[in-house]
């Protein structure tokens, strides 16, 4: 089903980009077929709004080959907006009052992000039982998450002394479930024809539908499956189920060390806490990070983050790693020494890693077939003759791990982004911290790398990433 521009919504240009088939409104007016007009009531919050209205032309873009796509996005007021958020909204959407007048046959509707128990008091409830109440009498079919649909059956039976003590019907970790719901979206879209979507509506910020519209909500299980989510990360991991995650990878902006174009701002207090709800028990979280320096003095950026997350946030530190960096020489330093190494803070939460496989990171041993004799020194001072033995070929890897740097990987594209690590730095941390199948997250991706790792080596992967120049 061709997608039709009949506006200037960005979202347009962007799937245009990716390969999809969007009409211009010029060449869809000299086609001989069916229109059909779509509302999306987006209630999503900010850090989701387009995301979710991508997806949603992305799903109904590729459901039916026999009739022309007008889909028209619209919000309600209560649903608080801000920054770039708001200017979309005020720019690009429509106003419900006009789809009144032109009307509809379809309406979806998206999850909302409730900050209340009580859904009846969200400043959003008033415009959208107006809308939906609308669409019971003049749309041929609507679509919405199961909780806003409850609601509403009650609220038509005048039963809002029940209602108000409802909560959200299927949650069980009240508002900070899901941001995008779980709705059953899809099904018969009137005289245009039937429009078949997939169904779940994106659960979990998974960026994979979780089936077919025809099975029934209740019968769904929503997944964090792979996939790229644009937003703050501090918003996005509020919205994922706890202890969903088996590893964490990432290397935080840190000390201006960068020039990202934006003025990215992270609070690592808070991030360490969502982080900590996220990750399973004997789960681990790498956080590659160095300190800057000002006036002769470091940053001490990496040392106040691990006893912040240790002391407040529940994490254990189970190893500080050196990430030596090997490249270029640099500068020649008169007052300092060159900066060649990053950190790698490996977290646990829990007593111990769960998982945790040395066998990929072994390294040749320097001495790989002689003999080893001699003393070891003991705890007491004293010495221990030790038994001769043959050194094996390959020895554990210490605590100093040595990559050459981005530079050498050949990757044009991955250069782009400002700040990158190597590709073998990320997967050594997934092949010994986790297994086929394990879900590893990035909430900072960038460039991409441990997704494209994680990939790499069959597990599954999410990232988040605040700028949209990398999405």
């Amino acid at each position: 089903m061709p997608l039709v521009a009949h506006s200037e919504l960005p979202t347009f240009t962007r799937l245009r980009g990716e390969g999809h088939e969007v009409l211009d409104i010029d060449r869809a007016r000299h086609q001989d077929i069916r229109e059909l007009h779509i509302g999306l009531l987006n209630l999503m919050p900010d850090a989701a709004l387009q995301a979710t209205e991508r997806q949603f032309m992305r799903l109904l873009g590729s459901s039916n080959r026999i009739v022309q796509l007008y889909v028209h996005p619209f919000t309600v007021s209560g649903v608080p907006r801000a920054g770039r958020a708001l200017a979309h909204v005020q720019n690009h959407y429509e106003n419900f009052t006009d789809l009144q007048a032109a009307g509809l046959d379809a309406l979806v509707v998206t999850g909302a992000n409730p900050a209340n128990p009580d859904i009846t008091r969200e400043g959003y409830w008033p415009g959208m039982i107006e809308v939906l109440e609308w669409a019971g009498d003049n749309v041929c079919s609507t679509k919405n998450p199961p909780a806003p649909a409850q609601h509403l059956d009650r609220h038509r039976q005048g039963d809002l002394q029940q209602l108000a003590g409802a909560g959200l019907p299927d949650h069980q970790s009240g508002p900070e479930e899901d941001v995008y719901g779980r709705g059953g979206w899809g099904g018969s879209a009137g005289p245009g024809g039937t429009v078949k979507i997939r169904a779940g509506g994106w659960d979990k910020l998974s960026g994979v539908m979780a089936g077919e519209a025809k099975i029934p909500p209740a019968e769904r299980k929503p997944q964090m499956q792979s996939g790229i989510v644009p937003g703050d990360c501090l918003e996005v991991l509020r919205c994922l189920d706890a202890e969903s995650v088996d590893l964490t990878v990432f290397s935080p902006p840190y000390d201006s060390i960068r020039d990202y174009r934006e003025e990215w701002a992270v609070d690592f207090s808070v991030l360490g806490e969502r982080l900590f709800r996220v990750v399973k028990d004997g789960g681990v979280c790498a956080v590659v990070i160095g300190d800057g320096t000002k006036n002769f003095a470091k940053s001490m950026t990496t040392f106040k983050l691990a006893v912040d997350w240790c002391r407040n946030s529940g994490w254990s530190l189970f190893e500080c790693c050196i990430y030596q960096r090997d490249g270029n020489p640099g500068a020649w330093w008169n007052r300092r020494f060159r900066v060649d190494h990053e950190y790698i803070l490996l977290f646990c939460k829990g007593g111990k890693p769960g998982k945790f496989n040395k066998t990929p990171l072994m390294i040749p041993s320097k001495h790989a077939g002689k003999v080893y004799a001699g003393t070891d020194r003991l705890t007491s001072g004293g010495l221990k003759k030790i038994t001769p033995k043959t050194v094996n070929a390959r020895k554990c890897r210490g605590t100093v791990w040595r990559y050459a740097t981005s530079n050498s990987e050949g990757n044009k594209l991955k250069l782009k982004h400002p700040a990158t690590y190597p590709d073998k730095l990320a997967e050594d941390l997934i092949l010994c911290f986790s297994e086929p199948g394990d879900m590893v997250l990035d909430p900072m991706c960038g460039s991409g790398t441990t997704c494209v790792m994680a990939a790499k080596n069959h597990r599954e992967y999410f990232g988040i990433e605040i700028s949209r120049e990398y999405c």
